[in-house]
């Protein structure tokens, strides 16, 4: 008997000490981290993204000046680089770099009172509803007692909060822009006749040994437009090229473009699907240069769009190139703003996908996409990577919609969380962290 009792004081005690340590430890969470965050709102992408030339110069001088001086400190960012451009180009009125068809609160009569009062009001009101993303995000990955504060004119932000994310995780979380697109897809088989045609005109230039292609929407005149200059940086960029242990085929002298493009091609036959091609991540640069040579560009479709996928796998850094088809003036277009709510779950496949819901207007647009689009492909870009592009099987009327990719559940959960969040309106960047485990 008394042996009994010792082991049921002895089982008694060891549950006395767990629920003391669950309860010492359990209301911060098991892996709690206490973190505290000083991030920067850039007060200067908004003033380039409304200037009437965001490539001027003398403007990107001033705002890059403004930025050091403002960098950590939390100073009011637009005084300071109104009296730096006016120190750098006096007599200049202001109205100049910002008068431009949508911008109607600036005429070319404005004083530059008037354009400082007018740029401090709309900025002030991007740098809010950026907060207002982090403030969302915060929110969702911390606890009850996550405190933001944000200084409207700097755009300085300060978060404190307790989470059990990790700290690359939870940085990369709240500063990822959260752009979120969907587009119709060309199909390999459909765009190959526009490569060849640049291919061909590619050889031409660099090595006379082809005709143009006639692929395009550019007429021949605009595809003589080259210099000795531009052939010169088209062969630096395929030096060594056709070493690379991917490509296969024909040399550089045959088809310099097809060097740096893996073609989707099975036993002479164009596999079908939405990759065009694979290309190794050194070799991402060199693609776009060739690309973007006006000659070649008269080759392609005017309103494309080449966007990558993630590499194939860890030990394999091919990217698959996807060509989107960018919406003209009328056509639907959705975006994160298009979606009500996002939650983590598990596919039919037992992975873990994200389950999203339109908003009634997202719904009828994304009914009208998914309509026409019936047995063809559709990319789901985020941050400028396709990270799914399934083909649709069907029209979706209800507006519900799951994304799938190779996702855990914990990124599935943050992208979840960005996507209902939605976008960040203007970049941030961190100053200081403080994270204590």
């Amino acid at each position: 008997m008394s042996s009994v009792r010792q082991k049921f004081s002895l089982i008694f005690t060891l549950l006395s000490l767990l629920a003391g340590a669950f309860f010492v430890t359990g209301c911060k969470g098991y892996g709690d981290k206490t973190v505290k965050l000083t991030l920067k709102i850039s007060i200067a992408d908004f003033i380039r993204n409304i200037a009437s030339d965001s490539a001027d110069a003398g403007l990107n001088k001033a705002l890059a000046d403004a930025n050091k001086i403002t960098a950590n400190r939390d100073t009011a960012f637009i005084p300071v680089f109104a009296a730096i451009y006016r120190q750098q180009h006096p007599g200049y009125n202001l109205a100049k770099l910002f008068v431009k068809a949508a911008q109607h609160s600036i005429s070319a009569s404005s004083t530059d009172e008037e354009v400082l009062s007018v740029l401090s009001a709309q900025a002030t009101e991007s740098v809010k509803r950026t907060f207002r993303v982090l403030q969302s995000r915060v929110a969702a990955s911390g606890d009850e007692n996550s405190k933001t504060e944000l200084n409207a004119q700097s755009g300085l932000v300060k978060v404190e909060m307790r989470t059990t994310m990790s700290a690359s995780r939870l940085l990369s979380y709240l500063l990822s822009t959260g752009d979120l697109q969907f587009f119709e897809t060309w199909t390999n088989p459909d765009f190959y006749p526009y490569l060849s045609a640049a291919n061909d005109t590619l050889t031409q230039l660099l090595f006379g040994t082809a005709k143009p292609g006639k692929q395009g929407s550019k007429t021949k005149k605009q595809n003589d437009k080259v210099s000795a200059g531009d052939t010169a940086n088209l062969q630096q960029y395929l030096n060594n090229a056709a070493k690379d242990k991917y490509y296969m085929g024909d040399t550089v002298r045959k088809s310099p473009l097809f060097t740096l493009l893996l073609l989707m091609v099975a036993d002479s036959a164009l596999l079908p699907g939405p990759v065009v091609g694979y290309v190794t991540i050194n070799d991402v640069p060199k693609l776009a240069k060739l690309l973007a040579n006006e000659a070649v560009a008269a080759m392609l479709p005017h309103n494309i769009r080449f966007v990558y996928g993630p590499p194939v796998s860890k030990t394999d850094s091919r990217l698959p190139l996807y060509v989107v088809k960018l919406p003209g003036e009328g056509d639907v277009t959705i975006n994160g703003g298009s979606i009500s709510d996002a939650k983590a779950g598990v596919g039919f496949n037992g992975k873990p996908d994200i389950h999203i819901r339109m908003s009634v207007p997202g719904t009828i647009k994304w009914k009208a996409l998914t309509g026409r689009n019936i047995n063809k492909y559709i990319a789901i870009v985020y941050d400028n990577q396709v990270f799914s592009c399934p083909r649709v099987a069907d029209e979706i009327s209800s507006g519900n919609t799951e994304i799938s990719g190779d996702f855990t559940m914990e990124s599935a959960t943050d992208l979840a969380n960005i996507f209902r969040s939605g976008k960040l309106l203007l970049p941030v960047r961190i100053i200081e962290s403080n994270i204590n485990e």
